[in-house]
C-alpha cells in the first residue's frame, strides 16, 4: 500500500513538473494592447507636456501561441533617449488578462522620445513606443504662429493689390 502510494505521489509530481517545464517553453508574444473592440489602448504616440506624467499609461499584453493571456510574466519598461524620465513602475507584471503598463514622468527636455517594454524571457521580445514632449507654452506658441501668417498672409494680399 506504501509503494502504490509513493508510486501516485511520484507520478503526481512528474506530471506538475512535465506541465511546468511545458508552460516555460512556449513561445510568448509581446503586443500593444487593444481593447476587445480592437481599439487600440496601447499609449503609443501621445503628446505631453515637461516635467509631467503624460495623459495615458503605456499598456501591452503578453499572449501564447494560441492567442492566451499570459499572467505574471516581468516585463521591464525603459525610455531609451531621455535619462531624467521615469516609468512608474519600471517592472511590472502581466495580470490575469495578460496586461502590464507603466506610467511615465517626462523630463526637462522637448521633443520625440521612445520607450522600450522587455519581456524578460528568452527569447527576449521587446516592443517600442514613441511619444512627443512639448513645453506647457506650446499651445500659446502656436497660436502666435498661425496668427503671424495669417497676418503675412493677409498683408501680401494688400501690396499686391
Amino acid at each position: 500500500m506504501l509503494k502504490k502510494l509513493i508510486l501516485v505521489v511520484l507520478i503526481f509530481f512528474s506530471l506538475q513538473i512535465q506541465v511546468v517545464s511545458a508552460e516555460k517553453s512556449q513561445k510568448l508574444f509581446l503586443i500593444k494592447a487593444v481593447d476587445p473592440l480592437g481599439n487600440d489602448i496601447s499609449g503609443d504616440r501621445q503628446i505631453g507636456v515637461v516635467n509631467s506624467i503624460l495623459g495615458k499609461p503605456f499598456v501591452v499584453t503578453v499572449r501564447d501561441e494560441e492567442n492566451n493571456p499570459i499572467k505574471s510574466i516581468a516585463i521591464i519598461f525603459k525610455v531609451l533617449n531621455d535619462e531624467e524620465a521615469l516609468c512608474n513602475p519600471s517592472v511590472d507584471y502581466t495580470d490575469i488578462n495578460g496586461y502590464a503598463k507603466t506610467e511615465v514622468t517626462s523630463g526637462k527636455r522637448t521633443g520625440e522620445f521612445i520607450l522600450e517594454a522587455e519581456l524578460l524571457r528568452e527569447p527576449c521580445e521587446r516592443l517600442i513606443f514613441t511619444y512627443n514632449v512639448f513645453n506647457r507654452r506650446w499651445l500659446y506658441l502656436l497660436f502666435i504662429q498661425l496668427i503671424g501668417g495669417f497676418a503675412i498672409f493677409f498683408f501680401g494680399f494688400r501690396i499686391a493689390g
